[in-house]
């Protein structure tokens, strides 16, 4: 008779707590499970996350294909997009156009690249200057700079007007 009773208030309290939603740091959940004071992140009843941080996201109903990412349009909405065409990948690109399509700035800050931490590639439409190779123009604050090679002109402070070439 135990073991019946037992078994009758055990489902009676699954059947009740199934409706019910769960709180972590709140008593009063907004959703399915919500975690924060004020349910700052939340997940619904099947399984889809609502809120992070408290911004309410709505996803995508289905997983997106191959070269797609998720994206957002400022107001909470995902979805897949597409990349053909539209971002540089590490094993190459086709269908690019050369109006639209660039690796680079868009802003007046110049332009650096970086091999093992150190400077490798500089490009700065303000200085007119352009350095190519590692520790290349270094120290360089000279305006109308070209320099080319392992450490060209590297200790070179305020020169201008010239190029370098390490052999």
């Amino acid at each position: 008779m135990k073991k019946l009773f037992s078994s009758i208030c055990i489902a009676v309290m699954a059947l009740h707590g199934y409706s019910q939603n769960i709180g972590i740091g709140n008593t009063t959940p907004q959703s399915k499970l919500s975690v924060g004071a004020s349910s700052q992140f939340q997940i619904d009843s099947i399984g889809n996350i609502k809120k992070i941080n408290n911004i309410p996201y709505s996803f995508p109903a289905s997983q997106g294909s191959s070269d797609q990412i998720l994206t957002n349009n400022g107001s909470g909405s995902l979805n897949w997009t597409s990349t053909s065409g539209t971002a540089w990948g590490l094993s190459g690109n086709t269908g690019t156009s050369s109006t639209t399509n660039f690796i680079g700035i868009n802003d007046s800050v110049a332009l650096t690249f970086k091999v093992n931490n150190s400077r490798a590639g500089f490009i700065d439409s303000s200085t007119y200057s352009t350095f190519y190779g590692i520790r290349s123009g270094n120290s360089n604050t000279g305006n109308y700079n070209t320099l080319i090679g392992y450490q060209s002109l590297w200790m070179n402070t305020f020169g201008i007007h010239n190029t370098g070439l390490f052999k």
